[in-house]
């Protein structure tokens, strides 16, 4: 059993250098299980990343400005993701939903519930948007139904962003 102190507010440990993919967290024979130990960072997380987003030109207010930009010209935003990551992309279509109308942003034809919606990975892949945003939520950014859908979607029109670890991640 790992008898290691757990501090949820201190910063993880970042992803390898140079970048690998990494296999299933490390086995447990008892708690603390990862996913107990993932659960009580959330808020110290959160925190962070809402600290790093208010940066101006940060990756997050780019995104940001990016959502924006796309709805204001009438035009989708889609997130989509693979598995575990599909999940994610769907919590991240609501919150930008949400984020949209407290903003007061108006697409214009459509209300933010038909703007910004969530796709499939390899659905979106056969069958990518022309316009707007598609936005890629993937664990490291190697998943390839992800990445091949962010491929589909700018070759045929739409800019691109991926919600992913670092900026080294293949994705």
């Amino acid at each position: 059993m790992d008898t290691t102190i757990f501090d949820p507010t201190a910063h993880l440990p970042g992803p390898p250098d140079p970048w690998a993919s990494t296999e299933q967290p490390s086995h447990r024979d008892g708690p603390p299980f990862h996913m107990t130990e993932m659960i009580a960072a959330e808020p110290s997380i959160a925190e962070r990343i809402l600290e790093a987003g208010a940066a101006r030109g940060s990756a997050v207010a780019t995104l940001a400005g990016a959502v924006r930009s796309s709805l204001r010209s009438g035009h989708p935003v889609v997130v989509t993701g693979c598995g575990t990551s599909e999940h994610g992309a769907i919590a991240v279509a609501e919150i930008l939903r949400e984020a949209v109308a407290s903003a007061g942003v108006r697409p214009p034809g459509h209300s933010s519930q038909q703007a910004i919606s969530d796709a499939q990975a390899f659905e979106l892949s056969l069958d990518a948007p022309s316009s707007g945003l598609v936005i890629g939520v993937s664990h490291e950014g190697a998943t390839g139904a992800t990445n091949a859908a962010l491929i589909a979607a700018r070759a045929a029109g739409a800019g691109t962003a991926l919600i992913t670890v670092t900026r080294r991640s293949p994705g």
